[in-house]
C-alpha cells in the first residue's frame, strides 16, 4: 500500500492580494493505512483505514505561494461521530511539517477524522479525510447488525456450531431472551471497541492485548464456523475467562486443532454460574453438576421432578449432559458429560423422557429412553 496523499483545496483560489501572497499547505501526506471492512453488508476488506493503537506520520509534501518556515505549520485533528457532530481531537504543540498520530481513543473507532494542516486558514489549506477502523476490523458491521437483529428476534438462531463453546452459548441465548438491550450493546460495543460492559452488574470483558482475536480474517461469512455475533460474544467471553491460554476458533479440521479448540473452549460449571452472576445479574444460582459418573446421585424420576420444578419457579436452566445419550438416544456409557443445553421443558412419559431444549442454533424436543437420560444427565446450573 502506498502513502495517501491530498491536494490542498485552495489552489487557484481568489482572495486578497496579501493572503494569496503568503504560503499555503497545498498537500499532505500520510503513512501506509490498514485494509478492514467496507462494512456495508458486500464482506469486501478493502477499506483503507487507521488501527487502534498503532501510530501514524502525517507530512506537509509541498506548498504553494512559496516555502514558509517548518514552525508556521499548523495542525489539528477533528472527528465525526456517527450522529454527525465534530469534535476537535487533537492540536498539535509544537508545530512543524511532520507530526504523528497514535489512535488510542476507544470513542473514533467507526468514525471519519479528518487532519488540518494549514499556516492561516485551518479549512482552505491541506486537508485529508481518514476512516479509523472498529477494532473488530475484518467484521463487517452491517453483518454484525443483521446478526443481532436476527438473534434478538429469534435468540435461539445463537449456534456454537462445530466449536466446544455451548456453556457460553447457552448463557447467549438467555441473555438475548431476557436482556436484548444489554445483548445488543455487548456485541456492538465489543465489535467497536474490543471492550463489552455489562451496564447491570459492572462486569467487563475486554480482548487480549495480543489482539489474536481481531486479526483473524473470516471466511465463508463466518469466522471459523461462527456467524459474527456469536464470535464476539461467545468466544471473547471464552478467551476472557480463560487464565493460561488463548482462545482460538478452529482453523482446520484436523484431530491438533480439534483438541485445542476444544481445551480452551470449554466451561466448567463454576464458568456457567460465574455467567449467570455477572451478565445475566442473576442474584440465586443453584450448582447441582457432578463432572464424573461416579459421583453422580439421584433417579430419573427425581431427576425431573427437579427440573420441572426449578422451570415452574421461573429459573433458567442449563444442563450438562453427555450429548450422543441424551440428545441422540444412544445406548453407551459415558464417564462425563461433553455438552451444555438449555432446557425449557422436561416431562416422563412412560419410560421415556421428553426434553425440549435449546442447543446448536435451535429448539429441539427429543423423546429419549430413561435409562439413557439418567446415564447421560451430570446436573444443572441454574439461576434467575
Amino acid at each position: 500500500m502506498g502513502n495517501i496523499v491530498i491536494t490542498s483545496r485552495t489552489e487557484g483560489v481568489k482572495g486578497s492580494a496579501n493572503l494569496q501572497k503568503k504560503p499555503k499547505v497545498k498537500t499532505i501526506m500520510i503513512s501506509d493505512l490498514d485494509e478492514g471492512s467496507t462494512n456495508d453488508g458486500t464482506f469486501n476488506l478493502t477499506q483503507k483505514g487507521l488501527v487502534y493503537n498503532k501510530t501514524y506520520s502525517l507530512e506537509v509534501l509541498d506548498f504553494i505561494y512559496g516555502i514558509p518556515k517548518s514552525n508556521d505549520v499548523r495542525w489539528e485533528c477533528h472527528y465525526t461521530d456517527n450522529g454527525g457532530n465534530i469534535t476537535v481531537l487533537s492540536t498539535w504543540k509544537p508545530r512543524g511539517k511532520k507530526v504523528d498520530f497514535k489512535v488510542d481513543d476507544f470513542n473514533i473507532l467507526g468514525c471519519f477524522v479528518t487532519f488540518y494542516a494549514y499556516i492561516q486558514e485551518q479549512c482552505n489549506e491541506g486537508v485529508l479525510k481518514v476512516w479509523i477502523h472498529y477494532r473488530f476490523r475484518y467484521l463487517d458491521k452491517k453483518e454484525v447488525e443483521r446478526n443481532i437483529n436476527k438473534r434478538i428476534s429469534f435468540p435461539y438462531l445463537i449456534n456454537q456450531q462445530s466449536t466446544s463453546l455451548c456453556g457460553i452459548a447457552s448463557i447467549a441465548y438467555i441473555f438475548a431472551k431476557s436482556n436484548s438491550t444489554g445483548y445488543n450493546n455487548f456485541i456492538t460495543n465489543m465489535h467497536k471497541k474490543g471492550i463489552a460492559l455489562i451496564d447491570q452488574t459492572g462486569y467487563k470483558v475486554e480482548i487480549d492485548k495480543d489482539e489474536h482475536l481481531v486479526e483473524l480474517k473470516p471466511q465463508n461469512k463466518k469466522v471459523g464456523s461462527l456467524e459474527f455475533a456469536d464470535y464476539l460474544f461467545l468466544a471473547t467471553i471464552r478467551d476472557f475467562k480463560n487464565i493460561l491460554w488463548d482462545y482460538d476458533t478452529r482453523k482446520d479440521d484436523s484431530k491438533i486443532e480439534e483438541t485445542l479448540e476444544g481445551c480452551t473452549g470449554i466451561s466448567f460449571p463454576h464458568i456457567i454460574s460465574g455467567l449467570m452472576k455477572d451478565v445475566l445479574n442473576f442474584n440465586s444460582i443453584i450448582d447441582t453438576t457432578a463432572l464424573f459418573q461416579v459421583l453422580k446421585n439421584g433417579n430419573a424420576k427425581d431427576i425431573i421432578s427437579d427440573l420441572q420444578n426449578k422451570l415452574d419457579e421461573g429459573y433458567s436452566v442449563c444442563v450438562l449432559i453427555h450429548a450422543e445419550t441424551v440428545i441422540f438416544d444412544e445406548d453407551i456409557t459415558s464417564i462425563c458429560p461433553n455438552h451444555w443445553v438449555c432446557v425449557e421443558e422436561i416431562q416422563q412419559k412412560e419410560n421415556h423422557v421428553i426434553i425440549k431444549m435449546f442447543t446448536w442454533g435451535k429448539v429441539m424436543e427429543c423423546t429419549i429412553d430413561i435409562d439413557n437420560f439418567e446415564a447421560g444427565y451430570y446436573g444443572y446450573v441454574a439461576g434467575k
